[in-house]
């Protein structure tokens, strides 16, 4: 499977001319939100946005979070607060 013109999929090139597929930041942030319920998903989202702030599209993740769940969107913006400690 090529998923060269799947969009959110990011192609990353490894050791030996090998290469793994991966979704975005913000396509994982917001899966993740989704499921805010579960410690594990805001232990590893504060992580993600802690360490790679400016890899990240924050607008997108809420809009789609808006537009999907708002008390999703209210548990990423907490993350936001503690991940960039605003």
């Amino acid at each position: 499977m090529d998923p060269q013109n799947y969009e959110g999929i990011n192609k990353l090139e490894i050791e030996d001319s090998n290469h793994v597929y991966m979704i975005s930041k913000e396509d994982i942030l917001y899966n993740r939100a989704l499921d805010y319920t579960y410690e594990d998903n805001q232990v590893f989202s504060i992580y993600l946005m802690a360490n790679t702030p400016d890899d990240i599209n924050f607008e997108q993740v809420k809009s789609n979070l808006k537009k999907a769940d708002p008390e999703a969107l209210a548990a990423f913006e907490e993350w936001v607060k503690i991940a960039l400690q605003k």
